[in-house]
């Protein structure tokens, strides 16, 4: 799944939540989630699936949405 680093970042300010919070609540440092949610890291499966849950969406909320070609 290629993730969309918008939507990650969307659903934490949606959630009311600053980068170190969620950092913290997930076990990585600010710095970490920074880069995921500007596209420049990935998160791995299990990331995905506590981040999700933190902000109370499902995995398939971060997706990418690909352009039809």
């Amino acid at each position: 799944m290629t993730v969309d680093p918008k939507a990650l970042r969307q659903a934490r300010l949606n959630f009311g939540l600053t980068r170190e919070q969620a950092a913290e609540a997930v076990g990585v440092d600010a710095k970490t989630l920074a880069a995921w949610e500007q596209g420049e890291k990935t998160p791995r499966g299990r990331h995905l699936v506590w981040l999700a849950g933190l902000y109370g969406r499902h995995i398939d909320d971060f997706a990418a949405k690909e352009e039809p070609q």
